[in-house]
């Protein structure tokens, strides 16, 4: 879990980053330039980037440990997402160590909501609770609008990078 402290931070370098991108973004002598839809959907993704702890049921299987990886998002506002499941193949043996369960995206969608696609969540929609944990709601189908969700999940961030979760060879 993190701190109150360490959530009220990364909203505010979140929010300094918003506005360093709208201070800097203008033209000389009083033009004006609108950022572009890639510039403010990666403004969107920010927020989520970096490793989550997924909850221990977050495949449906009970006591299955999984970090999922937001990184940084490209020009167009598009972050590659890869989730790190915890090997348990091999009963009985304590292998603490984490194999990728599969990869892709998190992006923002023309109606400024933020999907989760990974194989294990095809549709998901993500927003930040107040808490400043991922809520992450799973849709069987297509998240359009008024559909409910079939399962919501709540991962927490871990402040931990990459090359810290350890691999399985």
């Amino acid at each position: 879990m993190t701190s109150p402290i360490a959530n009220n931070l990364r909203l505010t370098v979140c929010a300094s980053l918003l506005t360093m991108a709208t201070a800097c973004g203008g033209g000389g002598a009083g033009d004006e330039l609108e950022p572009s839809i890639g510039d403010t959907s990666a403004i969107a993704v920010a927020p989520f980037v970096g490793v989550w702890n997924l909850p221990n049921d977050w495949n449906g299987i009970p006591d299955d440990e999984a970090y999922l990886l937001i990184k940084s998002p490209d020009n167009n506002g598009v972050a590659e997402a890869t989730i790190y499941d915890l090997d348990d193949t091999v009963a009985g043996a304590e292998r603490n160590c984490f194999i990728i369960d599969g990869s892709g995206t998190l992006s923002q969608s023309l109606t400024d909501e933020l999907f989760l696609d990974v194989p294990a969540y095809p549709s998901a929609k993500v927003l930040l609770t107040p808490a400043g944990d991922m809520e992450i709601s799973v849709f069987s189908q297509s998240a359009g609008a008024g559909a409910s969700a079939d399962r919501v999940l709540v991962a927490s961030f871990l402040g931990i990078t990459e090359n810290e979760i350890e691999l399985c060879n």
